[in-house]
C-alpha cells in the first residue's frame, strides 16, 4: 500500500501545518491485511466501513475509518491491485503525491515545491455540477498556503508554453516512469528490483485534461 494525501505532501514541502488524519491506500488483495495490522498491532478502532464518499473517484472501492485517542486512519481500498491509480483521480496536483515503502513520489514536484497546483479540471467540473466536496478540498489547501490556477501560464506568463509536451500542461500525457515526476528512493536497491516494482505495482498515466492552453 501507500500513503497519499497531506500526510504524503508534507514530506516534500515546506508547508507548516498539521494533517487531521493519514490516508493509506491499499489494494483490494490487501484489504483484511491492512486492518487487522492497524487493530491488533497498532491498537486503533474501526469506526466505520463504507462505500467511499467520493462520486467522482471511481478507482476507491471501500473506505475504513479507524481511530486511537486523538490520532485518526482511513484505509481507501483501490480497485484492483495497483493502490496508485486512486490518486490520479484526485481533486488537483498538489495532492498527486505517495509515499511508498521504499521512496517518496511527487507527479508534478516544478508546481508542489513551488506550493502551486493545478486543478484535476474534469474532476473539478463533475463535483462542482454535484455540489460535492471539491470546493472545500481547494479552500483547505488554499488555507494551507497553496496558489491554484486553471491556466499553468498564469503561473509564469514570460515563460513559453507548448501544449501536449510541458511538464505541467494539463494537455500532456504523463506516466509515473517519465522523468517530469521526481521520485526519491528512500531505501536503494538494484535496479531490477525498483524496476519489477514500478511496473507491477505503480505504472500510471494520465491527464489532467481540460481546454488547450496554449501552442502546440
Amino acid at each position: 500500500g501507500i500513503v497519499s494525501g497531506s500526510t504524503a505532501l508534507l514530506m516534500i514541502t515546506d508547508l507548516d501545518f498539521q494533517p487531521g488524519d493519514i490516508d493509506i491506500y491499499v489494494p483490494e488483495s490487501q484489504e483484511d491485511t491492512a486492518i487487522a495490522l492497524a487493530l491488533k498491532n497498532h491498537s486503533f478502532s474501526l469506526t466505520k466501513s463504507m462505500k467511499p464518499p467520493y462520486e467522482n473517484n471511481t478507482a476507491i472501492k471501500t473506505v475504513h475509518w479507524l481511530k486511537k485517542d486523538e490520532k485518526k486512519m482511513n484505509i481507501m481500498v483501490v480497485k484492483g491491485e495497483n493502490a496508485v491509480l486512486a490518486i490520479f483521480q484526485f481533486h488537483s496536483t498538489v495532492v498527486m503525491n505517495f509515499l511508498s515503502s521504499t521512496g517518496v513520489y511527487c507527479a508534478y514536484p516544478s508546481l508542489t515545491l513551488s506550493n502551486r497546483a493545478l486543478p484535476n479540471l474534469p474532476i473539478m467540473l463533475r463535483e462542482i455540477a454535484a455540489e460535492g466536496r471539491c470546493r472545500d478540498c481547494y479552500d483547505k489547501y488554499r488555507n494551507r498556503g497553496i496558489t491554484f490556477e486553471i491556466d499553468p501560464r498564469n503561473f509564469d506568463p514570460q515563460l513559453e508554453h507548448h501544449c501536449y509536451r510541458d511538464s505541467n500542461c494539463p494537455m500532456t500525457f504523463r506516466t509515473t516512469r517519465d522523468t517530469r515526476g521526481q521520485y526519491v528512493e528512500l531505501f536503494p536497491r538494484s535496479q531490477l528490483e525498483s524496476e519489477m516494482e514500478w511496473q507491477h505495482k505503480y505504472m500510471v498515466i494520465w491527464s489532467l485534461g481540460g481546454p488547450i492552453c496554449g501552442k502546440p
